[in-house]
């Protein structure tokens, strides 16, 4: 919820943005029908990062009447999840764990890292430089970025988080940090 507006992943019928200024009469202001499943949404600004089975969606919200289209990375199997921190898009994957996804131009997003959990990613949160996330049987894991500045809107160097991975205790979960490889040169 924004202001008036709740902002709802509505799985087949993709988004839809409903005036709740009255609880007791919702409106739908808007919708965006999106090409699979929609399972979370995000919003940064104007912009709407929608988890939507096999892709990252990207919608320009300014006009919530009718949102448009600005861009997809369509490279997913289970996107479930999705967090803006600066200008990553970090997204759940399923099996697949999280995919870093670089957002700087809405319009072409590019993968830029991931990292295969041991369990099966389904939520993300990332503050600053620490991305937390729901693993399945395998807990919750804290992964640190050390080298990028994701606070701001710079666009970050490829390939450059990393962190260790730690139980929902907070103790590593082995005494290796972890290196996510950049996937594109």
């Amino acid at each position: 919820v924004r202001g008036i507006y709740a902002y709802v992943a509505d799985f087949g019928d993709g988004l839809k943005i409903i005036d709740v200024s009255d609880p007791t009469l919702p409106k739908i202001k808007g919708s965006y029908n999106t090409p699979g499943n929609a399972y979370d949404v995000f919003l940064k600004n104007n912009v709407a990062y929608i988890a939507d089975d096999s892709s990252l969606q990207i919608l320009d919200i300014t006009n919530l009447a009718s949102p448009k289209f600005k861009g997809t990375y369509g490279n997913l199997s289970d996107a479930y999840s999705v967090c803006v921190s600066g200008t990553l898009a970090y997204v759940t994957d399923g099996k697949n764990g999280l995919q870093i996804i670089d957002v700087s131009d809405v319009t072409a997003p590019e993968l830029i890292g991931n990292y295969n959990t041991a369990g099966f990613a389904y939520k993300v949160y990332a503050s600053g430089t620490t991305i937390y996330i729901a693993d399945g049987i395998a807990g919750f894991q804290t992964i640190k970025n050390k080298c990028c500045k994701c606070d701001n809107d710079s666009k970050p160097p490829k390939g450059c988080i990393s962190g260790t991975i730690r139980d929902s205790s907070g103790k590593p979960l082995s005494d290796k940090n972890v290196i996510l490889k950049r996937i594109s040169p």
